[in-house]
């Protein structure tokens, strides 16, 4: 007698459709945590950046008894522009960091974007670049020395560790090597002139909130003409021309660009306020109020801020006759701030939230104030 068989029963459309949709909320539950581990991963590997980045810096001053010089040149300010001589601390290092045959093809006889030193310039040195960054090993530098606690250009002026031909001596950090952000990450803008450029491409401050309005880095197109018989690289002060923004665009794209960023810029920055108000107290992008509030954007103006109304009043001035002393402040491409490399050998990640005036006397190496807020 045949033996009957039952029909084996599939599965439906639907039953699919729930399998899928199963499978699809466990790939969406897992995902974030698999690219936070990455991040986390990623994070941990730029520390580790800093941290011998700051060793090298610590080897140069036991050897040369200062810290290397922020940019080396015959005038200032410096201006972020492809010409000049603008040897800068990331050079000086390079010996310090497994880099003696890089640094043995620098020529030190012509600037840095001479044709002799392109090949140098060419090169991608991981330790200069953050594991996160979108432009990694792209020749740059994700990593830039403190020059200065507010927006100003490049000058032997200023109060940072790395500023134009600096010479800078752990005695001289008279708040403390521990109260004294060295170097931190910054994000790579189009203009970038490299990680040899002792310019804005190498240099940030203090003055502007981590990660505010691009931390600095207005997106500028430039183009630089070669006549005839110059080889690319060859610096030619005669022949580069910049387009940049205007007065507005320039402030705008460097504090930001809506009346309620300024105001946040401000709480950061507190002397910037003076740029943004007019006699009604609106955004105003023109001109400069002449007094500043008791309190501004809820934070109550110090002697410390208001002492650097004035100066800052200058380096806006001096920013918009000539955009390229800009310089900007730090950020990174890891979510809530950026890393620094302090003083005294250790790296923290220090949060946009960080408080305004501590994140301003951070960038000064002998304010003599004390930090009212932790970091």
């Amino acid at each position: 007698m045949p033996r009957q068989t039952r029909p084996q029963r599939g599965y439906t459309f639907a039953e699919i459709l729930v399998v899928i949709a199963i499978i699809g909320i466990l790939v969406a539950l897992l995902l974030p945590a698999v690219q936070a581990a990455r991040e986390a991963a990623r994070r941990m590997n730029c520390a580790k950046n800093l941290e011998q980045l700051i060793i090298a810096v610590h080897n140069y001053e036991m050897l040369h008894q200062v810290y290397p010089p922020g940019t080396v040149n015959a005038t200032g300010p410096i201006q972020s522009l492809p010409q000049g001589y603008h040897h800068n601390w990331l050079i000086q290092l390079l010996p310090y960091l497994e880099q003696k045959n890089a640094y043995a093809h620098v020529d030190d006889l012509v600037g840095v974007y001479h044709a002799n030193n392109m090949p140098v310039r060419r090169l991608d040195i991981e330790i200069f670049t953050c594991p996160s960054s979108p432009r990694a090993r792209l020749a740059y530098s994700d990593y830039a020395g403190v020059h200065n606690d507010i927006e100003a250009p490049i000058d032997v002026t200023n109060n940072g560790v790395f500023f134009l031909n600096s010479r800078v001596s752990y005695f001289d950090l008279k708040d403390g090597s521990s109260h004294m952000l060295f170097i931190g990450e910054k994000e790579t803008y189009s203009g970038d002139l490299g990680w040899m450029s002792g310019t804005r491409s190498t240099l940030r401050n203090t003055g502007i909130r981590i990660n505010s309005a691009r931390s600095g880095n207005w997106r500028v197109r430039r183009y630089w003409p070669r006549p005839a018989g110059y080889p690319p690289g060859v610096e030619s002060d005669e022949h580069s021309t910049e387009e940049m923004p205007d007065d507005s665009d320039l402030l705008d794209t460097l504090f930001g660009d809506e009346p309620s960023r300024r105001t946040n810029l401000y709480k950061w920055m507190p002397v910037v306020e003076s740029a943004w108000r007019n006699d009604e107290g609106e955004g105003d992008a023109g001109g400069m109020y002449s007094s500043m509030d008791s309190m501004v954007g809820g934070i109550a103006v110090t002697e410390y801020e208001a002492a650097q109304e004035a100066a800052l009043e200058s380096t806006l001035a001096t920013i918009r006759s000539n955009p390229a002393h800009a310089v900007g402040g730090f950020g990174s491409s890891h979510p809530g701030g950026s890393q620094f490399a302090v003083g005294d050998g250790s790296v923290r990640f220090c949060s946009e939230t960080i408080d305004p005036t501590v994140f301003l006397q951070l960038g000064h190496r002998a304010d003599g104030r004390l930090n009212e807020y932790d970091w």
